[in-house]
């Protein structure tokens, strides 16, 4: 009886080991997998944590409007504190009682650093009668600083004037235009000194 017993022992130990091995192999072939799930989840931390349509903000400041901004659609991430925008407006009022419109088809608040950077078919329009068109510019507020490191234009009545690229001191309203400067007299509407 004894013998009988043990005779089965070894079978029934080959089959426990032959499925735990058979475990191992399939969960070190599923490793890859289980990887690659793990950094699709990771790259949904990438995503926004609050979407929103018609988004509009504003920073007030002892009771007076500092700034807006307006997208048709933003998705605000939390842990860069950034905000991403289609379609973006920001006015701008300035110290002494003006204002700048900046506008571009997508751009980014960064609300740390109070920073908005704008890209494609960017417009920044002044209450002194001029529009600079750029494909990239950034507004740093603190620094009160409109700047970009790409070709520009500035249009004005009777006159258009280009630069490899800009900066614009909103406190002091002074435009710097660097680089490859080109100024052409332009008579005719903005709109038709706009066309390249």
């Amino acid at each position: 009886m004894t013998g009988f017993i043990i005779s089965y022992r070894y079978p029934i130990f080959f089959i426990v080991a032959g499925v735990l091995v058979s475990f191992f192999i399939f969960y070190m072939s599923r490793e890859g997998q289980f990887k690659e799930g793990l950094s699709s989840v990771q790259g949904l931390k990438t995503r926004a944590d609050l979407s929103i349509r018609k988004f509009h903000f504003t920073e007030r400041g002892n009771g007076d409007q500092k700034w807006e901004i307006w997208a048709e659609r933003a998705e605000r991430f939390l842990d860069r504190s950034q905000v991403h925008m289609d379609q973006v407006r920001v006015e701008y009022p300035l110290h002494e009682g003006g204002w700048v419109h900046l506008s571009g088809l997508f751009g980014d608040y960064f609300e740390k650093e109070k920073r908005v950077e704008l890209s494609g078919d960017v417009q920044v329009v002044t209450d002194s009668g001029y529009t600079l068109y750029a494909d990239r510019l950034v507004w740093e507020k603190e620094k009160n600083l409109i700047s970009s490191e790409e070709p520009v234009r500035l249009v004005t009545a009777g006159y258009m004037v280009s630069g490899g690229r800009m900066s614009y001191r909103t406190d002091l309203r002074k435009v710097e235009l660097i680089g490859g400067i080109q100024t052409v007299i332009t008579p005719g509407t903005q709109e038709e000194r706009k066309k390249p």
